[in-house]
């Protein structure tokens, strides 16, 4: 067999099987939607539940616009919230951000520590500090919509909810990265609708992640041996409570906004500590892969989890196989194939725009028209995430030798 049959074949197989993940998505995500619709009917009904909600935000050199997030934060139409920032040893003045804005007489509870790293941040201010029922947690350069924690707590009146990831969007900025960023989120959180559903859902983001703080507690709160913390705490979660009987899903009604990465290198260092932390975490919790407990979701220990695996290794190949079809089609001048992916691209985009309870129509037609351009602004992500990968399998040689002993701030540029 040719090398040429074997591409063919490769791209034919990886194919379908990623048109199989994205109908199965497309049903998860409708599903959602349809169950969502009711829970709202029924959960506003049930206006008695207004718990205590700590606002935790872990700072370190933040000086840029820990001003900005406290300020937002602030507009929330909840009451019932407390707010804590915990400065992890900063050089830049952060603390005196915080220390003048609270004498607007903002109660906000300033908290500094040695630096430690981000995880141990966390720990000091929910286990020492809070006091609320439920604690999200923000970065200090994100910004929450006024009323995102309302709707949040809306959630949590099932008693069954353990923790929720949050809707982050990017904050739409005028740059080539930031326009792919921001359909990327907007592809990938749309995708998380249909995890929920499944109960395959393995990552609640740091940004607008919001927790039961007593079982926070019960499980010993964040590790410290990780470079991403949300990863490895959601999966220690999973392994303790199980995914069936409790929901660890995503509330997509509630939303916050990031920054989008604004330089090519810093992206790649994004992406690969994300990468690298999922390994990490994978090999720390291997014992949910193909687990047969009954409080696993089979979608997750049999599908997702190995799925990860194999997308990783598909990665590998991408780069040759994308190389290959841009020859081809530019040899035979296959212009129409061209249209069919962005057409293909636009539709699972539209569809998921369509669903977009957030974005104004105005601001949707806009998306659209940047379509084509997003198609090919992907390219940029799959050479990000090739290198990433490449760094992440180097790296990852060294987990079975040692191991970080804490979590390290990881900062990229601000505007």
């Amino acid at each position: 067999m040719s090398f040429a049959n074997t591409i063919e074949i490769a791209i034919l197989v990886l194919s379908l099987v990623n048109l199989l993940k994205i109908a199965v998505s497309l049903i998860g995500n409708e599903l959602f939607d349809l169950r969502r619709l009711s829970r709202t009917r029924r959960l506003t009904t049930e206006l008695s539940y207004q718990p205590l909600v700590s606002i935790v935000i872990p700072a370190y050199n933040e000086a840029r616009c820990i001003t900005r997030t406290l300020r937002q934060v602030f507009t929330s139409d909840y009451v019932e919230m407390e707010v804590i920032v915990i400065d992890d040893g900063s050089t830049d003045g952060t603390s005196a951000c915080v220390e003048r804005f609270k004498c607007q007489g903002h109660p906000v509870k300033l908290i500094r520590q040695s630096n430690s790293g981000k995880s141990v941040a966390i720990n000091h201010a929910v286990r020492d500090v809070a006091s609320g029922e439920l604690v999200m947690v923000l970065d200090a350069d994100s910004l929450l919509q006024p009323d995102a924690v309302t709707k949040m707590v809306a959630h949590f009146r099932d008693n069954q909810v353990l923790a929720l990831a949050a809707n982050v969007k990017m904050i739409p900025l005028s740059s080539w990265l930031g326009m792919v960023q921001r359909f990327e989120f907007l592809s990938a959180y749309r995708g998380k609708c249909a995890e929920d559903w499944f109960r395959n859902l393995y990552i609640i983001g740091g940004i607008g992640s919001t927790f039961r703080r007593n079982a926070m507690l019960s499980i010993g709160l964040y590790d410290t041996d990780t470079v991403t913390e949300d990863i490895d705490f959601t999966m220690k979660m999973i392994a303790h409570f199980g995914n069936r009987m409790y929901r660890i899903g995503y509330a997509s009604d509630v939303v916050v906004y990031t920054e989008p990465v604004q330089r090519f290198k810093s992206l790649i260092s994004q992406r690969f500590r994300w990468k690298y932390g999922r390994f990490k975490a994978f090999l720390k919790y291997r014992r949910l892969f193909f687990n047969t407990d009954v409080k696993f979701s089979k979608m997750l220990s049999w599908y997702t989890l190995p799925n990860a695996i194999f997308q990783e290794v598909f990665m590998l190949i991408e780069s040759v196989v994308f190389i290959y079809i841009q020859l081809v089609l530019l040899r035979y001048l296959e212009w129409q194939t061209y249209l069919t992916m962005i057409g293909f691209y636009a539709i699972l985009i539209g569809l998921a725009l369509c669903a977009d309870s957030v974005e104004k129509w105005q601001q949707k037609v806009k998306l659209m028209c940047m379509i084509p351009m997003a198609y090919f602004g992907m390219f940029t992500l799959t050479i990000v995430d090739f290198v990433a990968l490449m760094k992440s399998l180097v790296r990852t040689r060294t987990l079975l030798k040692r191991s970080e002993q804490r979590s390290s701030w990881n900062h990229v540029e601000r505007l």
